[in-house]
């Protein structure tokens, strides 16, 4: 059981680095604000669609129609469709405010059990930072849901909508699914240099995680 324990607090220590190292930006770059739309959900009053975000912890948003959906950059969302009689907001809300973990539960068995929801294979990975010199202030994707019917929801990239800090904004059309069309106006040419920072946090937690094991250990060996 110790050892269970030991392995279990490596695990989670581990995890919670992994986010403050992905959340660090480093000296020579900055953040820009990403989201994605859904274009024409409206051709489809009898379904609601859900964004459902399974890491780090289950959450989920209502996607409407015409708003952009903002999340977590590591969240990785999955979407979904249900159909409006099958759809219970209440309980969904309920599971996921609840302070009980055992209710909390019910939230992620209800995204990744639940038979009445409609999963999407499109994968949206976020871009939470750019080089400084990037003139690129927003990305907006755009998709649209070209199949609805039976257990099949397919939903394609159409386009993406660069916006910059000089005000102006572009629009460019995916030709490839798995490949975002580039921006037309480029970084401005700047040295680059180590980004020393960012490295000094990751070696400090993982050192930290080896003291707090090692320590852990002696103690239970002197048990």
């Amino acid at each position: 059981m110790k050892i269970k324990r030991l392995i279990f607090l490596s695990l989670l220590l581990a995890n919670v680095i992994r986010c403050a190292w992905a959340d660090v930006i480093p000296y020579d770059r900055r953040s820009v604000s990403y989201c994605f739309r859904l274009a024409n959900i409206n051709q489809y009053p009898k379904y609601v669609f859900i964004a459902y975000y399974p890491f780090p912890t289950p959450n989920y948003a209502i996607i409407k129609s015409g708003e952009c959906v903002h999340f977590y950059h590591l969240s990785r969302p999955v979407i979904c469709a249900i159909a409006k009689n099958h759809f219970r907001e209440d309980s969904l809300r309920a599971y996921q405010q609840a302070r009980n973990q055992s209710i909390r539960d019910k939230l992620q068995r209800y995204f990744e059990s639940n038979p009445n929801l409609i999963r999407s294979d499109v994968k949206i990975s976020a871009v939470s930072t750019l080089s400084k010199s990037n003139p690129t202030k927003s990305i907006e994707d755009v998709l649209t849901v070209k199949k609805l019917s039976g257990s099949t929801l397919q939903i394609d990239y159409d386009n993406v909508v660069y916006r910059y800090d000089d005000g102006t904004t572009e629009k460019k059309p995916y030709t490839e699914q798995d490949m975002r069309p580039s921006p037309s106006l480029k970084p401005k040419a700047s040295s680059s240099k180590a980004s020393v920072v960012g490295e000094g946090w990751l070696v400090a937690g993982g050192l930290s995680i080896v003291g707090l094991l090692s320590a852990l250990f002696m103690r239970n060996r002197k048990r």
